[in-house]
């Protein structure tokens, strides 16, 4: 296959996409290295995020653990007994944490890696609503295989639930981001600097004998890190998954939005008339949006425990007063728009820079996970990242009802929420099938795409300004991808052919699973303190009975749930963890 041209070729002006906007990118590309050289330079940024925790601001401290456990370093004899999986020094001690910036070509790299580790490190920024879910199942099967669950992180299953770069930095300090191989969450470019670190003392570099075992190899270092810095520092690899911003808008929106729109039922986002589709659209824009100043990943990471001290990170909206706009799960890190871009440049904060984001989006291997680019997506990761497995269900697996589809008529099947019966002929899987993970809205989001009118469209195409072109250079990126990869597998004469064809078999390594639980991955992990914060907290934030029952080890059926009274939630929790667990949470 041949190669596309770059991807960084100014694309032709459309209405997503200004001349303005393409005018200067051919500019860029015409001022040649000096322009290159000042767009890879990293202006000399720091940020302090100073914190408190959350629901308590001395929940560290609220079951007898003396405050004194901070006075010593972690790993000094004096603080024995202080800490555990959760409850850690970095979680603790220090209400800040300070963040400078990383010169971009300095390690993040989209070059093959043939298996994480603490010395080069792979890290998924998630872009909600874009398949995360399902491919996070497959780093925990993949980290899994590759023995590396102990240096994993993935904000899902039984890890800490955080959302937002500050809150990563805050519960991994430096000295335990060093020892992560596997890292998943939704992060932001941050997360990447975060993980450039020095390289550990002995770790491999170019040219140089592994570890230093001489004067010549430390003198050899020493001149390579003067002449490269980057050598100095660990390779980042780092992996977005893709999805038009449309179709993610209206998976978005059904899940997470008061669907006040609707009128009751009345009529679909797909009914709404356009001049009034636009005014709600200029209403949730994210520098638009009016805050609570408490929202996951901007004031707070209450998933976690934590929050910044007086607020958020500048969300729009926060001193009008006036009741929030919609949804607090609406208003996660600032609400929908252009949420891609806005994970590239956090600096640009609720206005992204394109080229700024376009710039480091080059820098990542990227994804579709859908049935439509699945092929390209092996060849890709294949190539890139050969360790990741994919995973499957089997014939005979475990049906779950997040599995459950159901036939699409005239009208919308209504979604699975709340218990509300769906209005739709349930369509049971069959035979191997995707191990999805995360499927309520599925039904109904296809059928409101299906009928958006083209008009709907564009207006949510707009409403993602900077993240409508930012993906088709995406899709673009990609499919470069995947023809580098079948290139380099067909200039392979080692590598297996198909009989019929004679060209290359791609394909990744499977993993099939007889039902959807993860538990047994975390047995030998030491996680139970995390695991029970992790489950508590998530109770205690939706009063949610099929969260609530997890943490209560009570059986409740995995089709029903409503949403219980706060009160009678803090109830259970005292009579089921009278001790430390009633304190942590509600006392």
């Amino acid at each position: 296959r041949a190669l596309p041209s770059s991807p960084l070729s100014p694309p032709p002006p459309s209405p997503a996409h200004p001349p303005a906007c393409a005018l200067v990118m051919a500019r860029a590309l015409a001022l040649g290295a000096s322009c290159a050289a000042l767009a890879l330079g990293v202006e000399e940024r720091r940020e302090e995020f100073s914190f408190v925790h959350w629901p308590h601001r001395d929940s560290c401290w609220r079951v007898g653990r003396p405050r004194e456990c901070c006075v010593f370093p972690a790993d000094h004899p004096a603080s024995a007994g202080c800490w555990d999986d959760f409850w850690s020094f970095d979680f603790c001690c220090g209400g800040a944490v300070s963040h400078r910036a990383v010169p971009e070509d300095d390690c993040i790299s989209s070059e093959p890696l043939a298996r994480p580790s603490a010395d080069e490190p792979f890290l998924f920024l998630w872009d909600e609503k874009a398949g995360g879910s399902t491919f996070n199942r497959w780093l925990l099967e993949s980290a899994a295989h590759e023995g590396l669950l102990k240096a994993t992180h993935i904000s899902d299953f039984w890890w800490p639930n955080l959302i937002g770069a500050p809150y990563f930095l805050k519960f991994f300090g430096e000295e335990r981001r060093q020892a992560l191989a596997v890292v998943s969450g939704s992060f932001d470019w941050r997360a990447a600097e975060g993980l450039c670190l020095p390289r550990a003392e002995g770790s491999p570099q170019e040219g140089v004998g592994t570890p230093a075992s001489s004067l010549q190899d430390a003198r050899v270092s020493s001149r390579l890190e003067e002449e490269n810095p980057r050598r100095s520092r660990r390779p980042v690899r780092c992996f977005v998954l893709l999805r038009d911003p449309v179709d993610r808008f209206v998976s978005y929106w059904l899940e997470r939005s008061d669907r006040r729109l609707e009128r009751q039922g009345e009529r679909t986002l797909g009914d709404v008339p356009l001049d009034e589709l636009r005014a709600y659209l200029d209403s949730v824009r994210a520098g638009s949006l009016r805050m609570s100043g408490s929202e996951t990943g901007v004031g707070c990471n209450r998933e976690a425990g934590l929050c910044l001290e007086g607020g958020g990170e500048g969300g729009g909206g926060t001193d009008g007063g006036g009741e929030p706009t919609e949804t607090a799960s609406f208003r996660i890190l600032q609400g929908p728009q252009n949420r891609l871009a806005r994970m590239l440049d956090p600096e640009g904060g609720t206005s992204p820079r394109f080229e700024v984001a376009a710039r480091r989006l080059e820098m990542c291997t990227m994804g579709l996970i859908d049935r439509k680019h699945r092929e390209d997506l092996r060849a890709v990761l294949a190539h890139r990242m050969p360790w990741i497995r994919e995973v499957h269900m089997t014939e005979d697996s475990e049906v779950h009802v997040a599995e459950v589809t159901h036939v699409l008529g005239d009208r919308p099947a209504r979604s699975y929420d709340s218990g509300v019966h769906v209005a739709g002929v349930p369509q049971q899987p069959e035979g191997v099938r995707d191990a999805k993970r995360n499927q309520w809205y599925g039904s109904e989001s296809k059928w409101l795409r299906r009928n958006l009118s083209s008009c709907a469209r564009q207006a949510l195409a707009d409403f993602n300004d900077v993240d409508t072109p930012l993906y088709r250079l995406g899709l673009q990126l990609f499919k470069r991808q995947a023809a580098e990869a079948r290139l380099h597998f067909a200039l392979d004469p080692t590598h297996s052919r198909e009989p019929a064809t004679g060209l290359p078999e791609i394909a990744l390594n499977i993993s099939y699973l007889k039902n959807h639980s993860w538990s047994h991955h975390f047995d030998g992990l030491g996680l139970g303190m995390t695991k029970f914060m992790t489950d508590g907290l998530k109770c205690l934030l939706t009063s949610r009975a099929m969260q609530c029952a997890r943490f209560l080890r009570m059986d409740w059926p995995d089709d029903q749930d409503l949403v219980m009274d706060l009160d009678e939630v803090k109830d259970m929790i005292r009579q089921a963890f009278p001790w430390g667990g009633a304190a942590y949470l509600v006392e």
